[in-house]
């Protein structure tokens, strides 16, 4: 709708009124985000290739992307990291070399794009964002007349993708956070010892970035809520035996209504010893149970990035490892202990400058390359690919794969003072995942089918999915002349529980400490990676009960279950302006008397609102003798005041007072009765945990209403006065 509205204003000559696309698209974990954004990026494609474009400019039309390099492979469809798509760096944000042919290459992109797709949103910080807005207005100007109405995002369509109750931006905060930066300082520019330099002109404060965020964010007004769950798993797709068909889809079941509820902290303490049935302890106490453990043996881990310290043999230094790296090495020596095989050690090559030879390239930082300066294998080894090679095949950042051997040069020797016969050409990698699917050919029916290909064409088919990989030039971010060339892979038996956001596993293994239970969603991401409580094994004891709800009470957990209410009504009126969707069929005339009531109802509350002299508090309830919202009094009033001033009779607008009280559309009248907001939930209470049994954010009205995973009930009274106002 959005790219037939933009070509027709812009035959017209008319695109200055265009009004870009900015629409959220979210839902629960597993609801099929990734696999429609994929559908929405083909569709654009198609449209592109339909006028005509050249292949390249076909590819361009769409810009995909997302905060961490796992999240980007699932999209598919050439898409890469944020970072990556808007040149930027870590840390620093200031203006590009607009003459390197990085910059005039993304230039290139962002002026071809029609459609701008960012994926697992909730990981996009404020100052992220920011930094994005920035660096598309310093790719394409601030004051384009061909962006239309809206200049942020060079005036493209923009949808932004993922699940509020997943895990958060890492340092930095949540986007759905209201107000100004009150830090000082900020998005300074530092040389490789970490001394601040002198700011390019034209470079922005942090302040600055996070405005330009809220802002962009505040433009929002599509949502678009996917309901089904996809990724949960019944006993006939399993294959589960007959006579455990009817436990797996009760425990399935089960695992769907307790996962939801821990996605907002209302899980009760029976829910989470239920999940603690999962625990490897737990597992190990049942009969058979040393056969169910022995299933996750090769399981991926997910686990948090607690340092530990290695080394401390006498005159060795002490350094802290990532724990999951530090797992990783652990499981590359099982593994070659196991099957007998050498783990090889392969340093990375340095290129230097001229006049700087003298320099130790292998002593600086991984970070300031995005590639290890050692890198240890074995074949058998499980490793994640660090770089796009070939997106369209799967070839990326977060891909997954298993280490089947070698590729040497001629004359190769571990002993030679030539670094370059130290090391093979490449590693040879097994990828489940990868496309090498070529252009369709037609075959011996005639019928067109895909054209095989392979990189060892002369080997059998159980060799298809083998790739060579090579090492990867990448200069430090710190100094263009210093290029370190690695493997771009790295172990991955344990993987963190933020770069799994976004992935789908047959099996997974968690170990979730007390600190990351607290951390807001990183427990709901960790436990539905899998479709089912079978597959998912906790190798050390879940958590009690209370680790999780430490954070129920905090500004950032109130904050988002605000932003979501307010995504809630604005998905009713994406429903009734573009009146697509199939279960909620709205014609023009209804759609339009629905708006008219509501415009009726909000004139009522606004008036409540002056008269309790709350004008400046747009969420807190402007009818304070009531326990419920007055839908039912506040409606009739309305639907009287259409018939009274003749735009349409009685029977007309109790059908659309009707359709409104549905589910899908009581919280936009919620919001124009001024009580989207529960009272609890005030941003005045945050922080203050009530006494009692109350549940703070537990909202009102009905308590037989469900929208989606929202519930609400009628404890709201109860709960202000634990609180106090």
């Amino acid at each position: 709708f959005k790219a037939e509205e933009r070509d027709a204003k812009r035959l017209r000559g008319d695109e200055a009124s265009y009004r870009a696309l900015r629409m959220f698209l979210t839902g629960t974990a597993g609801t099929g985000k990734s696999r429609t954004i994929r559908a929405i990026g083909g569709l654009r494609r198609e449209r592109a290739r339909a006028a005509g474009l050249c292949e390249e400019t076909v590819r361009n039309s769409c810009v995909l992307g997302a905060p961490t390099g796992c999240a980007s492979f699932q999209m598919r469809f050439g898409a890469v990291t944020l970072h990556r798509a808007f040149g930027l760096s870590m840390g620093y944000c200031g203006p590009g070399n607009r003459s390197s042919p990085a910059f005039l290459a993304r230039l290139k992109r962002f002026r071809e794009a029609s459609l701008i797709v960012m994926d697992e949103f909730s990981m996009i910080g404020r100052q992220l964002m920011g930094k994005l807005c920035f660096k598309m207005e310093d790719h394409l100007g601030a004051q384009r007349p061909s962006a239309g109405v809206l200049k942020s995002m060079g005036g493209k369509d923009t949808l932004l993708a993922g699940d509020t109750k997943q895990a958060k931006a890492v340092a930095d905060e949540a986007l759905h956070k209201d107000g100004a930066y009150k830090k000082d300082g900020g998005n300074l520019p530092r040389d490789k010892n970490g001394r601040v330099k002198q700011k390019p002109p034209g470079t922005p404060e942090l302040a600055d970035l996070v405005g330009r965020a809220v802002a962009f964010r505040q433009e929002f007004d599509d949502v678009v809520f996917l309901a089904s769950r996809h990724r949960l798993v019944n006993a006939k797709d399993a294959g589960v035996p007959a006579d455990q068909v009817a436990a797996f889809d009760a425990a399935g079941d089960r695992f769907r209504d307790v996962t939801e509820r821990l996605s907002d902290l209302t899980w009760t303490h029976e829910d989470r010893d239920w999940l603690a049935q999962r625990n490897r302890s737990a597992l190990l106490q049942q009969p058979g149970g040393e056969e169910e453990v022995r299933r996750f043996d090769e399981a991926p881990l997910l686990m948090d990035t607690r340092k530990q310290k290695v080394g401390g043999r006498e005159g060795e230094k002490q350094e802290s490892m990532d724990g999951a790296d530090l797992l990783n090495l652990q499981e590359l020596y099982k593994l070659a202990r196991r099957t007998g095989v050498p783990v090889a050690r392969f340093g990375a090559h340095h290129k230097k400058r001229q006049g700087s030879e003298a320099l130790r390239a292998e002593l600086m930082d991984d970070d300031d390359f995005g590639l290890s300066g050692e890198l240890q294998l074995c074949v058998g080894a499980r490793v994640l690919l660090t770089r796009n090679l070939w997106p369209e095949a799967g070839l990326m950042n977060g891909a997954i794969g298993q280490v089947r051997g070698f590729i040497w040069p001629a004359r190769a020797d571990p002993d030679s003072a030539d670094s370059r016969l130290r090391a093979p050409l490449a590693v040879v990698v097994e990828f489940q995942e990868v496309n090498l699917a070529g252009p369709q050919v037609r075959n011996a029916d005639g019928r067109l089918v895909p054209s095989l290909r392979r990189f060892f064409p002369e080997m059998g088919e159980e060799y298809a999915n083998y790739v060579p990989i090579f090492r990867f030039g990448a200069p430090s971010k710190y100094d263009d002349d210093v290029v370190r060339q690695q493997f771009p892979l790295t172990l991955a038996w344990a993987i963190t529980h933020w770069k799994a956001q976004g992935m789908t596993l047959k099996r997974v293994r968690v170990r979730l400490g007390n600190n990351v239970a607290g951390q807001v969603g990183v427990a709901f991401v960790a436990v539905t990676r899998v479709g089912h409580p079978w597959s998912l094994m906790f190798e050390t004891d879940l958590p009690e009960y209370d680790a999780f709800q430490a954070a129920k009470w905090r500004e950032e957990v109130r904050s988002r279950e605000r932003f979501e209410l307010h995504m809630r009504a604005k998905a009713s009126r994406t429903l009734r302006k573009y009146r697509f969707g199939e279960e909620d069929v709205w014609t023009e005339r209804e759609a339009m008397l629905a708006n008219e009531l509501l415009l009726h109802v909000e004139a009522a509350a606004s008036v409540q609102r002056r008269r309790e002299g709350l004008d400046g508090d747009v969420d807190a309830w402007p009818w304070p003798d009531v326990e419920e919202p007055p839908v039912v009094e506040e409606c009739a009033a309305a639907a009287e005041r259409l018939v009274r001033d003749g735009v349409c009779d009685l029977e007309e607008s109790l059908v659309v007072v009707d359709r409104l009280r549905g589910p899908l559309h009581l919280p936009a009248v919620f919001e124009a009765l001024g009580c989207l907001i529960p009272r609890a939930l005030h941003r005045r209470f945050d922080g203050v945990k009530p006494k009692g049994n109350a549940r703070a954010g537990a909202a009102v009205v009905s308590a037989a209403l469900v929208v989606g995973g929202w519930k609400v009930d009628a404890d709201d009274e109860r709960a202000v006065s634990d609180v106090g106002r």
